[in-house]
């Protein structure tokens, strides 16, 4: 647990630098999309001092806490995802076994994008 308030810590940083930095190139979006010169353009007009800096990070930590949260829910199976997604069946964290065939959540999440927009339809 302690290693994911770590990660969320410090990809909040890291973004805040991107954000203070115009280095928009380093922001991961979702896959095949790039920000539109739209904006891009709103991104150059943040004047990011130390205020908006700190303002930024507590957002983007309390955004990503949220998700971690939420995901550990269904991991825990005290929440259900949204009916329109599907049958859920649960899930179950074992111990590591190697496996050549083994599918990996990281890989699968953003090869899932796709088809999540398709679900929700298409939005800005």
């Amino acid at each position: 647990m302690l290693e994911m308030h770590r990660i969320i810590e410090e990809a909040a940083n890291q973004t805040v630098s991107c954000l203070a930095e115009s280095n928009f190139a380093d922001l991961i979006c979702p896959p095949d999309e790039e920000l539109t010169t739209k904006k891009i353009s709103a991104l150059h007009a943040l004047k990011v001092d130390s205020v908006l800096a700190s303002a930024l990070k507590k957002t983007l930590t309390s955004n990503a806490g949220t998700v971690i949260f939420n995901l550990l829910e269904l991991i825990d199976g005290v929440s259900d995802p949204a009916p329109f997604l599907g049958e859920w069946t649960g899930i179950a964290l074992t111990n590591y076994q190697e496996q050549e065939d083994a599918r990996f959540l990281h890989d699968e999440f953003f090869e899932s994008f796709h088809r999540w927009k398709e679900i929700r339809g298409k939005r800005s």
